[in-house]
């Protein structure tokens, strides 16, 4: 899915660039910076990491 809106955008971009004019985009720009924020928080993607055991709890797990 990543690989997919990020080909999409590489070809969206500058037809809406050509079309509007950078004044345009660098509205658009942080628009989609905001939307982007949330989503990272919200969904779980790459970016997170599984949360680990710790060690003390994962010894005594493993002795008893």
């Amino acid at each position: 899915m990543f690989g997919f809106l990020t080909k999409s955008i590489a070809v969206v971009v500058p037809h809406v660039v050509a079309a509007t004019g950078w004044q345009t985009w660098l509205f658009v720009a942080p628009g989609c910076l905001v939307l982007f924020i949330p989503a990272i928080v919200l969904f779980n993607g790459p970016w997170r990491r599984a949360a680990r055991t710790p060690a003390a709890v994962a010894i005594g797990e493993a002795e008893s």
